[in-house]
């Protein structure tokens, strides 16, 4: 397989040749390399304080967002630009500890903005540099460009990295081969300020510092205290136990007690309820003796209402008859007297 990048021409180059590992250029090439491969975003940041200065004075508005390399944003106005660069002209700062103490009083955004607002001229000298090696090399004049590492970013890192020259060639070189990782999206991201990592590190020691470091005179009243509070919390469990075990008996009282009363008034309960069913059943079998008086009466009653109708009858019977008797002979009698009667006349008129 071929793994060659083609420079221009028949120039070639191998992709196993940069970063040069083991030479004093290893990290230098990897410093132009990063740079490189942001060239959009920090030409952008350095334009942000040049920006802010024609819109303040136009009396515009205008804002910048700035990413951190960790991704962190804080958007920045045109009057804050220009605070931020006025303070760090104004302060003098002679070297590396003087930079440290200065950033310790900004936020983290801030001092990684601050960061590459300073060592803007590192990484436009070297994209200008790119250009001056290209027309150079095609007008066949020596190029050379030394690349020194700024010290806001690299400034307090543990083995301090050197200056190194660079021919026309080998940054037309690594030109390429960065150009072919960020076609293959092989990109490495910016290095946050070696500052802010140390300050950051500080931090973390002090703190750890707080919670491990105790001084010899309070190690022996730490103990006391730990002793007293293990004797308070014994003292306290056992306050509990004996609370627990007392409500426990209590419990257990106040349980037998209930079921005593709950008997006492189960068995009033069940008395009531037999005295309900006897008296209910001494009322059913009066309301029974009742209806059965009741319906002898009744019998009684249309016993005697029949006598009476039957007296009745024959009282009214006898006169009848008594009366019909009566008739009867009145009847024979006047028969008797109109035949006598008839019987005269006869006579009377047989004798006239």
């Amino acid at each position: 397989m071929n793994q060659n990048i083609i420079v221009y021409g028949d120039f070639t180059l191998d992709l196993k040749k940069y970063p040069r590992k083991g030479t004093i250029k290893e990290k230098t090439d990897i410093i132009i390399i990063t740079f490189l491969m942001h060239e959009e975003y920090l030409t952008k940041c350095a334009k942000s304080l040049d920006d802010a200065i024609k819109y303040f004075n136009g009396c515009k508005e205008y804002f910048y967002t700035y990413h951190t390399p960790d991704n962190v944003i804080k958007r920045y106005s045109a009057k804050e630009i220009i605070q931020l660069h006025t303070m760090i002209t104004n302060h003098p700062l002679r070297n590396t500890n003087d930079y440290y103490h200065f950033m310790k009083n900004f936020q983290y955004a801030d001092q990684c903005y601050i960061s590459y607002l300073k060592c803007r001229n590192f990484y436009m000298d070297l994209f200008k540099s790119i250009k001056n090696a290209k027309d150079a090399h095609f007008e066949r004049r020596d190029y050379f460009y030394k690349v020194v590492p700024p010290m806001e970013i690299y400034g307090f890192m543990k083995n301090n990295i050197v200056g190194q020259i660079y021919s026309a060639y080998e940054l037309m070189e690594l030109f390429t081969f960065t150009h072919y990782l960020k076609n293959h999206k092989i990109i490495k991201e910016l290095p946050i300020p070696s500052f802010v990592e140390k300050i950051n590190e500080e931090e973390n020691n002090k703190y750890m510092k707080r919670l491990y470091e105790i001084p010899k005179k309070n190690i022996y009243k730490a103990e006391e205290n730990i002793e007293k509070e293990f004797v308070n919390k014994k003292e306290f469990l056992n306050k509990k136990e004996f609370l627990n075990k007392k409500e426990f008996v209590n419990k257990n009282e106040f349980l037998n007690k209930n079921e005593f009363i709950n008997k006492n008034i189960f068995r009033k309960m069940l008395k009531n309820k037999n005295i309900k069913k006897n008296e209910e059943e001494d009322l059913e079998e009066d309301l029974e003796e009742e209806e059965k008086e009741e319906e002898e009466e009744e019998e009684d009653c249309e016993a005697c209402n029949i006598q009476n109708n039957l007296e009745e009858l024959t009282f009214e019977n006898f006169h009848k008859k008594n009366y019909n008797n009566l008739n009867n002979n009145n009847y024979e009698s006047k028969n008797r007297i109109t035949n006598t009667s008839l019987w005269d006349s006869n006579q009377s008129s047989i004798f006239n």
